[in-house]
């Protein structure tokens, strides 16, 4: 099998975040053994996760993700954006399209609440 890198595979699927966790990990020095182990996983599982073969669960996310000294919220975006990816079935027009009900559906709760820039009068 080819090598590649996650940039090189799309943003957003299973390959790419597994090639992004391998990265990370081999980055930090940690072995995949004991990435495994802190996600509650074995190691094949692990490897079939790296390869893009399967995808962990949230909560092995959030394990890995403190183990490797990740934000939990860019790794768990990093899951949620390849799960979409594979329930698109590859589809970059349907996964866009999705992105952006997503994305409108999240507006509300996003928005920052405008500055008030007047000098405070004396």
């Amino acid at each position: 099998m080819a090598s590649h890198t996650y940039a090189s595979l799309g943003a957003t699927s299973p390959a790419a975040f597994g090639a992004w966790l391998r990265h990370v990990r081999v980055s930090k020095g940690i072995i995949q053994r004991t990435l495994a182990a802190a996600a509650d996983m074995d190691s094949s599982h692990l490897g079939k996760v790296e390869r893009g073969e399967r995808l962990p669960t949230a909560a092995q996310v959030v394990a890995m993700a403190r183990m490797l000294g990740v934000a939990e919220q860019a790794a768990l975006a990093q899951l949620m954006a390849a799960k979409m990816w594979q329930e698109c079935d590859g589809d970059a027009a349907l996964a866009h399209s999705t992105a952006a009900l997503v994305q409108d559906a999240a507006a509300p709760y996003l928005s920052i609440p405008p500055v008030n820039n007047r000098a405070k009068k004396k």
